[in-house]
């Protein structure tokens, strides 16, 4: 028999590179470094969606670091961010959290690994993970993601939800932002008190 869920709690999804982890721009930057690009460095990357054209990488050299991403074990090395488990214990007292992460395109062990790390490492229940290509449809009260046009297009198709940028990188974006977890939890303060909006 499927378990199932009351909407009792505000519903709350979050991206999960980016708002929960790092882990990704540190790989990328950790390989870039391999191959001899000894400035890519994570403390200086400023678009997470354009390290390669920051870093200024070799055409050729992009398709190989791709490939090393999506070794097994790539997606289960991660370090949560400082501060994600004390925020999501905070957030699950009176919140429903979802992880909501798209899977990395031509790994076979990635979307697996993804939700074994979010177990483990972040204590998600498995029905709370979410792994899908388009974000937009998932319905809930408030979402946060650090890709813009992901903030976009689901603010578009929930507008009555809060959509919240992870990041300060994208001027495109000028709805809510959060940089850290105080930034973000104080957007989300409001359901709380609201009780969500669904």
């Amino acid at each position: 028999m499927r378990r199932t869920r009351a909407r009792t709690r505000p519903r709350i999804l979050l991206d999960v590179d980016g708002p929960l982890t790092d882990g990704f721009t540190a790989a990328v930057c950790k390989e870039l470094r391999r191959m001899n690009y000894a400035h890519a460095r994570e403390e200086d990357v400023t678009d997470h969606w354009d390290m390669f054209g920051q870093f200024a990488v070799r055409e050729a050299d992009v398709p190989v670091v791709r490939e090393r991403l999506r070794r097994p074990g790539v997606a289960t090395s991660f370090e949560p961010r400082a501060g994600a488990k004390e925020f999501l214990t905070d957030l699950r007292k009176w919140a429903c959290v979802l992880a909501v992460t798209a899977p990395l395109d031509g790994s076979a062990t990635w979307a697996h690994e993804r939700e074994v790390w979010l177990i483990e490492r972040l204590g998600f229940d498995p029905l709370d993970v979410i792994q899908c290509r388009s974000k937009g449809p998932v319905q809930g009260d408030a979402f946060c993601d650090d890709k813009h046009s992901n903030v976009h297009l689901w603010a578009e198709e929930n507008p009555e939800s809060l959509a919240i940028l992870w990041g300060v990188h994208a001027p495109k974006w000028k709805g809510p932002r959060a940089a850290d977890y105080e930034a973000l939890a104080g957007y989300l303060e409001a359901l709380r008190v609201g009780g969500g909006s669904r």
